[in-house]
């Protein structure tokens, strides 16, 4: 998103931080509220399913975006695609602890976080692999023609 904004809307590197601020505090929120339903509930599904729902209906909005569209609009969508993040983020701990006794609870959560940290970085090191002039973090190499130089 925020090569988005630098592209189409040319946005400072500031201002496109600025403007993933829909998508970076919603999320935190959402999963909290997510963790109070599910103890409130005694239910995670539903949590898991209002989760994937959000994901796909926000990441099918973020696919509708053009450089035409109102920078509101995009925030409004990376706010949908947050809210199901934030609830994936937490709530996927407990179908992996529901059916296992307390005393495995440790092992089971050390597994989990290395086995989601490990794909993180392997994702990262794959499309690094395929896409070497691209890096999420610093936008497109040079030597695109939306990139303006100043020769």
């Amino acid at each position: 998103m925020p090569v988005y904004f630098q592209a189409c809307k040319e946005a400072s590197p500031t201002a496109s931080g600025v403007d993933c601020f829909g998508l970076a505090l919603t999320l935190a929120p959402v999963g909290i509220l997510s963790g109070v339903s599910v103890f409130k509930s005694h239910q995670y599904r539903p949590q898991l399913w209002l989760a994937w729902v959000l994901v796909m209906i926000g990441a099918g909005l973020l696919s509708t975006i053009t450089a035409d569209s109102w920078r509101i609009t995009v925030i409004g969508y990376e706010i949908i695609v947050s809210g199901g993040l934030g609830i994936l983020s937490t709530t996927t701990y407990f179908p992996v602890l529901a059916p296992l006794p307390v005393s495995e609870n440790a092992r089971a959560l050390a597994f989990f976080t290395f086995c989601r940290n490990f794909a993180q970085v392997s994702r990262v090191c794959c499309f690094h692999s395929i896409f070497p002039d691209v890096s999420p973090c610093i936008g497109v190499g040079s030597n695109h023609r939306w990139i303006h130089t100043s020769e």
